[in-house]
């Protein structure tokens, strides 16, 4: 999870550990901008509003790209993943995810933290 400023502007940048993607938050509803600088792997970004909602998903196929991304709707959160896991998973806008947390596994232990 990404809810400090540094850490959104790092996001999936400079790794190849992208396959359980990245859940950004921001403190207020917001247009909020992506790109792909120093990301290596092509990614689907989906856009959520206060609700939970799936606004919109935009891919960016482009790797290591200074292009940017714009939501297309003003939105709380953000969740980056691997290009096309939205349609493999059946995430769509519209979609209401209701419970949004994450689960750390550690690996030196087999204890998981829930993060809100």
């Amino acid at each position: 999870v990404a809810q400090s400023k540094k850490e959104r502007e790092k996001g999936l940048s400079l790794t190849d550990r992208v396959e359980r993607g990245m859940l950004f938050r921001y403190e207020k509803v917001e247009t909020l901008v992506f790109w792909m600088k120093d990301t290596w792997h092509p990614l689907s970004v989906g856009y959520f509003d206060q609700s939970g909602v799936l606004l919109a998903v935009t891919d960016m196929a482009a790797p290591n790209s200074d292009k940017r991304f714009y939501s297309p709707w003003p939105a709380l959160e953000a969740l980056e993943l691997p290009l096309g896991r939205f349609e493999q998973i059946g995430l769509s806008p519209g979609v209401k995810i209701d419970d949004r947390k994450c689960i750390i596994r550690r690996r030196s232990s087999k204890r998981e933290d829930h993060i809100r």
